[in-house]
């Protein structure tokens, strides 16, 4: 088994994760990038094709549908909103095309929109996967992660979204040194960095306000997608779940499939 654990901290100054159920009036966003467009921007970084005609999975999916991955919502130091970034709303003029016929000359889209999203991808890459085939796809997926480097350039929902994982300063915000250790049952009180998938079931422990180092819990929820399905080519739902509290460890007490320790009493939950 030759399997590493990075990670890269993905930003944008905005984004977009559509939600494809809602699209009169106003198009909708999803708080957190989740699974399936995380796949996308990992196929854009290495040159993998996206969609291409309707019922047709795209490229990047079907190489990295398997893919091990995990998200933690990062946000500035003086932002309160946790994982739920601050939005507008803006409003433009779409006239081309269909839309524009339907509309009588001119279709006027309100669109909500995150404002300095920043996500800590983590992704659990196999190396034993690589093969002629795929012409040493996930070594290049490795590389170009730490070069920050990327074949076409990556965006968060529309193309002037450019994201990036080099901060202004031009530092490659990339990490690969953490102790890959699998399926692990913390035997102490621990912390989850990432989401994780609401439904295992975890005991959280309030801490005593009284204490010197008190930090207020909080708790997001949201149905995000987690997968495409591969015959109705539409998103499959799952409800994860946030939190800074801690959680009660021990055997019997607290079992998560996919955790993974990146340091003492920290872990992330891949999928």
């Amino acid at each position: 088994m030759n399997k590493k654990l990075v990670s890269f901290d993905l930003w944008a100054n905005m984004a977009v994760l559509k939600k494809p159920d809602v699209n009169k009036d106003m198009y909708l966003t999803y708080n957190v990038l989740h699974k399936p467009m995380l796949l996308g921007i990992l196929g854009a970084i290495v040159g993998l094709d996206g969609y291409k005609k309707n019922g047709e999975l795209p490229e990047y999916y079907k190489v990295f549908k398997d893919l091990q991955v995990g998200v933690q919502p990062l946000q500035p130091e003086n932002n309160q909103f946790k994982a739920n970034y601050q939005k507008t709303a803006i409003t433009y003029n779409n006239s081309v095309g269909y839309a524009s016929q339907e509309a009588g000359g001119n279709l006027i889209v309100i669109e909500q929109t995150l404002i300095d999203p920043c996500f800590r991808c983590y992704v659990l890459i196999d190396f034993d996967l690589d093969s002629e085939d795929n012409n040493n796809i996930y070594s290049r997926l490795y590389e170009n992660l730490k070069n920050g480097e990327a074949h076409y350039i990556p965006y968060i929902g529309k193309n002037e979204f450019q994201a990036s994982w080099i901060d202004k300063d031009g530092k490659i915000l990339f990490k690969d040194d953490y102790e890959l250790i699998e399926n692990v049952i913390p035997d102490k009180d621990f912390v989850i960095e990432s989401l994780f998938a609401d439904d295992e079931k975890v005991l959280p422990i309030m801490d005593d306000p009284d204490d010197d180092d008190f930090t207020t819990p909080f708790f997001y929820f949201e149905n995000l997608p987690f997968k495409i399905h591969e015959k109705l080519f539409q998103y499959d739902y799952k409800q994860f779940k946030y939190t800074n509290a801690k959680l009660k460890g021990g055997e019997g007490k607290t079992k998560i499939n996919h955790l993974y320790s990146i340091g003492k009493n920290k872990y992330v939950y891949l999928h």
